[in-house]
């Protein structure tokens, strides 16, 4: 298991309840992280990324529409990389917000 905390609770109305989730069940956080993580690798290839971090910041629950934003805080010129540092985060279609993160890239040189 990815996770030990309340693992009914990601599948079972009563269980979430007991839990003390007045919603009931929630989704895995690891699940907003793979969308997360999938954005930024649809906007930068694997193979560039230096690192990638989140921060958990709220639940989601199953039916939510996540939407995955990001913007460029930063850029240097690093041991001969072009790199980037980025924000991102992860909000439900009520603009709460369920996942923060940075990463970092090593873009390519461009020649001529």
């Amino acid at each position: 298991r990815a996770s030990r905390r309340h693992p009914r609770a990601r599948l079972q109305h009563s269980a979430a309840r007991a839990a003390g989730l007045k919603g009931g069940v929630i989704t895995h956080g690891m699940l907003v992280m793979g969308f997360v993580g999938q954005a930024v690798t649809d906007w930068v290839p694997r193979r560039c990324l230096r690192f990638f971090r989140v921060r958990f910041s709220g639940m989601t629950r199953p039916g939510d529409t996540i939407t995955v934003a990001g913007r460029v805080r930063g850029k240097r010129r690093e041991n001969g990389e072009n790199l980037i540092f980025c924000e991102v985060v992860a909000c439900d279609d009520h603009g709460g917000v369920k996942m923060q993160g940075s990463f970092s890239a090593a873009l390519p040189v461009k020649q001529g």
